[in-house]
């Protein structure tokens, strides 16, 4: 048994390496078979696109001169790894593909969203409607002042009861209908958005949640889109992990900071100052030129016309964005102007900014009081509850101990 399997072993070295005693004409026999699958030209004769591959073996077996430098051997890559580099490439191509269109579609709902914004704008600037938004300014304004978190729930509420009779007017389309027809779409809308703003009242927890989600995606657009215009942080940008943690965090985030429950106490007790002040100043002071357009005069020496009186929208941003806006108010129509030195300073952009700062520091040392003063109260409760539950405890013990005293005294010595 052994020496079959020696015998068999010998047997497939001498198949595979060749005997070193054979003649040579034995050896050239396995030549062109190793050298077939090398050489370019053996495969075209293999697969048949020559008529030189019906030639005998014998004469296949003759060296020829330029067999030699064929049968070195090859560095160059096989067609297994070219075939296997190939499909790295194009999942490259693809997911340079599946990339510029998720920046076209963020592109395009950017656009979108701008326009929509240009619409608001020119809502916002209609002079019909002017004393209803100084209204809204004035009463929304000091509620964001002294609440910070009731204010902020008003303003979603209504937020979602616009928003849901801009839209379902879209839809029923009342314009160009007859007058009753079109007022009963009117008053299906305003029924509808009624409806919507209570919903959202009634699911405050949940809305809370809904708009922190909203308000962290609007932030992480923006802040992808500065990302894109560093080269610095361009490679970071077109990582999928990197975006999902970045979007993650930023939404967490904004959905934490807006909770009551969680920090929305401290959050909204300064973002809501800031936006109460400002909305109140650019308030009184479109009140202020306004007065000046009447046919009465108002005392303050200037008079403007109706058309030229600017909106509630232009005080707003030249407080808020003094560095890109235009200076509008009742200086500025009387071409009043502060000078120092070469540098023209607006007066009207002086004061508004200076009543939005001080309006912001009452404002927020207000509700910082009223927050720990909330605290305070809240412990007291819990500590009121725990000294009920103690004193409770206490009542319980001594009854106990005067029933087990009875008990002791009515048992027979």
């Amino acid at each position: 048994m052994s020496m079959a399997w020696l015998l068999g072993v010998s047997v497939l070295v001498v198949c595979a390496t060749g005997d070193a005693s054979a003649p040579a004409s034995s050896q050239q026999q396995f030549l062109p078979v190793a050298q077939k699958v090398k050489t370019a030209k053996e495969q075209e004769l293999f697969f048949g696109f020559d008529d030189s591959a019906t030639t005998t073996p014998s004469a296949r077996a003759s060296p020829e001169p330029e067999e030699p430098q064929v049968a070195k051997p090859v560095a160059t890559p096989s067609r297994d790894h070219v075939a296997a580099a190939k499909p790295d490439a194009a999942d490259a191509e693809y997911a340079d593909a599946d990339a510029n269109d998720v920046s076209n579609q963020a592109e395009t709902i950017t656009l979108q969203y701008e326009m929509q914004a240009d619409e608001v704008v020119k809502m916002l600037r209609r002079p019909g409607f002017q004393w209803v938004i100084a209204c809204f300014s004035v009463v929304f304004g000091l509620v964001a002042l002294f609440d910070g978190r009731r204010s902020f729930k008003m303003l979603v509420v209504v937020a979602a009861g616009v928003a849901t009779f801009g839209f379902q007017v879209r839809q029923l389309h009342p314009a160009g209908q007859e007058p009753m027809v079109s007022t009963a779409l009117y008053v299906a809308a305003l029924e509808i958005a009624i409806f919507m703003g209570y919903v959202a009242h009634k699911g405050w927890e949940g809305m809370q949640v809904l708009v922190g989600f909203a308000i962290g995606m609007y932030l992480f657009h923006i802040a992808y889109k500065l990302t894109l215009q560093h080269p610095v942080f361009l490679p970071y940008a077109k990582q999928v992990p990197v975006l999902v943690g970045a979007c993650s965090l930023i939404v967490f985030a904004s959905m934490w900071g807006l909770h009551e429950k969680h920090g929305g106490r401290k959050v909204l007790g300064i973002l809501a100052p800031i936006v109460g002040s400002s909305l109140v100043v650019s308030a009184i002071s479109w009140i202020v030129i306004a007065s000046c357009s009447l046919p009465e005069p108002s005392g303050l020496g200037v008079k403007v016309a109706a058309a030229d009186v600017p909106a509630v929208i232009q005080f707003w941003n030249m407080i808020v964005f003094p560095m890109s806006s235009e200076s509008v108010g009742i200086f500025t129509a009387g071409g009043k102007f502060l000078w120092i030195g070469d540098l023209k300073c607006s007066l009207d952009r002086i004061i508004g900014e200076f009543f939005w700062l001080l309006l912001l520091i009452l404002g927020v040392r207000y509700q910082r009081k009223i927050d720990a003063s909330a605290e305070i109260t809240g412990e007291l409760t819990g500590a009121q509850a725990n000294l009920q539950f103690l004193q409770s405890q206490i009542q319980d013990v001594q009854d106990n101990t005067k029933q087990l005293r009875t008990a002791l005294l009515m048992s027979p010595r």
